[in-house]
């Protein structure tokens, strides 16, 4: 089992990648859960992959309810119509159960800044999944935008890094005291940059690529891990049978355009 971490700034498709990492690893687990914080992943319902779990201030799970879930489901996609508050211990409560059934757990926490947040305290069950979850046969994709307000916990125990396009101080600073190369290739505004030969192209740092509509079709992300591992990987180059529903917002015309 695994601890990930896939994390880049909003618009660089870790959503869309996320669904296909889920996907690849669909058949190797016995469970997969993707916890949806925004309804990104309801294409994985729609294609057959999983059922719907929707979550509300009236229906809201014990330990043993989600227990119950996860004997009689083979996979899951859980939406939030709660608070953040909420949102985390329902998190913690199926963590206790995930840890303890004796299946295998593939699960997606989206959004993971909000559920292991770095300026305060988060249940010591969601802690679990980045440290002993591991041991207890869960593997765990922690999906966020903003590696700056992840728990350090979280980012220090990921064996696996999948890394996107960052333009924040804050968030480029968190990867450099993370990975072992030089974090400017995650800056798309950096003109040159040296790397290593196996996550180099001709000194560019990642980027986006984008058709003339400009909606995304594919962007790099250099993936890594504790065992040496290191590649670049564009998103463009890689399939999945379900359909990602993440709208892009509407690009803005420059300042004066109509004028």
């Amino acid at each position: 089992m695994s601890r990930a971490l896939l994390a880049g700034q909003s618009g660089w498709g870790k959503s869309w990648l996320a669904q296909q990492y889920a996907e690849e690893n669909y058949e190797s687990h016995d469970r997969v859960v993707l916890w949806d914080y925004k309804d990104e992943y309801r294409g994985f319902i729609k294609s057959g992959f999983s059922s719907w779990v929707g979550l509300s201030d009236t229906e809201l799970l014990s330990v043993d309810g989600w227990k119950r879930m996860l004997e009689t489901n083979k996979s899951l996609v859980v939406a939030r119509a709660v608070d953040d508050e909420a949102w985390r211990e329902q998190l913690a409560n199926f963590a206790a159960a995930a840890r303890s059934i004796n299946k295998s757990v593939l699960l997606l926490i989206d959004e993971a800044h909000f559920l292991a947040p770095q300026r305060f305290g988060y249940p010591d069950d969601i802690r679990g999944l980045a440290t002993t979850g591991r041991g207890e046969r869960v593997t765990s994709l922690w999906v966020t935008q903003r590696l700056s307000e992840l728990d350090e916990t979280v980012i220090a125990q990921a064996d696996i890094r999948i890394l996107g396009g960052f333009t924040s101080d804050s968030d480029l600073a968190k990867i450099g005291r993370t990975v072992d190369y030089n974090e400017e290739v995650h800056n798309p505004l950096v003109n040159n940059v040296t790397v290593p030969s196996e996550i180099d192209r001709n000194g560019k740092p990642v980027t986006r690529f984008v058709d003339d509509g400009g909606s995304l079709t594919g962007s790099e992300w250099i993936y890594s891990t504790t065992d040496g591992d290191r590649r670049r990987v564009n998103s463009g180059n890689l399939t999945m049978q379900s359909t990602h529903y993440s709208p892009e917002g509407n690009e803005l015309k420059p300042l004066g355009a109509d004028s």
